[in-house]
């Protein structure tokens, strides 16, 4: 009777978890008290921190470390100057209520009381909770300009600067997470896999240097989402040894071609 109540117990919260009823405790509180968040999350509407007096500007700006580049070593203001965006190497919310009722996100199966992201990774399983938690980013990386590619202009890339090994942590694609927003065209938006609301990060005024990864149909570095401190994160992390002077490449997936009429050409990773 007791395992027969066990399962039941653990299809209920299935279905509840499919229809995003779950108890928005569950998943939005900060962490708990034997775990704290220790990972600054901004919000934009309010200008505030998570668990913090902080304003949101003191994440904004934050000392960077240099990143190297083919016009040198560029800070933050630099960095701004390149990319055109407001640079974090925090993930930033659109709104905070989006934040306070994640809750009530219905996640991909299998969902558990132990797991209620469902199938969505952990950060310490993907052994990269250190680097989320400190805003890191590779050193390995380097910014260059790729050139023109059959009549293309592809702009920027990001390259190794020295032999990477598969599985490393690059750097986390940060930006604005938004729940249900407009259809309207977004070049550097990568979905979560939420089934319900449709929720995306997007890189097209606040992000970092994951905004320049570029399309490969042989990609040697994958984006995956995982869970850090009860709020899904999006890592990029090296799936084959990436060699000096390799650039560092990406699959977006069939839908960002078919959509917006994109057309597509084939880059190598030299």
């Amino acid at each position: 009777a007791k395992l027969a109540q066990t399962n039941w117990e653990h299809f209920l919260y299935a279905r509840l978890a499919s229809t995003g009823h779950l108890m928005s405790h569950m998943l939005a509180k900060d962490y708990d008290d034997d775990h704290p968040c220790l990972t600054p999350v901004g919000f934009v509407d309010t200008q505030r921190c998570r668990g913090s007096q902080e304003p949101l500007s003191s994440l904004l700006t934050a000392h960077l470390p240099w990143i190297v580049s083919d016009d040198g070593p560029l800070d933050r203001n630099g960095l701004e100057a390149l990319l055109g965006i407001v640079y974090t190497t925090r993930l930033l919310f659109e709104r905070e209520s989006d934040y306070k009722t994640m809750g009530l996100w219905a996640m991909p199966p299998p969902s558990s009381p132990s797991r209620p992201f469902g199938s969505i990774s952990l950060s310490c399983e993907l052994g990269c909770a250190p680097q989320l938690r400190a805003g890191a980013v590779s050193p390995l990386l380097c910014i260059r300009r790729v050139g023109v590619v059959d009549d293309i202009d592809c702009g920027l890339g990001l390259f190794a600067l020295a032999p990477i090994p598969s599985g490393s942590f690059l750097c986390e694609y940060t930006g604005l997470v938004q729940c249900d927003p407009p259809p309207t065209r977004d070049d550097y938006a990568f979905g979560l896999p939420v089934c319900d609301p449709d929720v995306r990060i997007s890189a097209a005024h606040y992000g970092n240097l994951c905004r320049l990864f570029n399309h490969g149909d042989a990609p040697n570095v994958e984006l995956r989402p995982c869970v850090h401190e009860g709020v899904i994160h999006l890592v990029a992390r090296t799936i084959t040894i990436a060699n000096e002077g390799e650039q560092l490449l990406v699959h977006y997936g069939e839908p960002f071609w078919r959509s917006h009429g994109r057309r597509r050409v084939e880059l190598s990773n030299t």
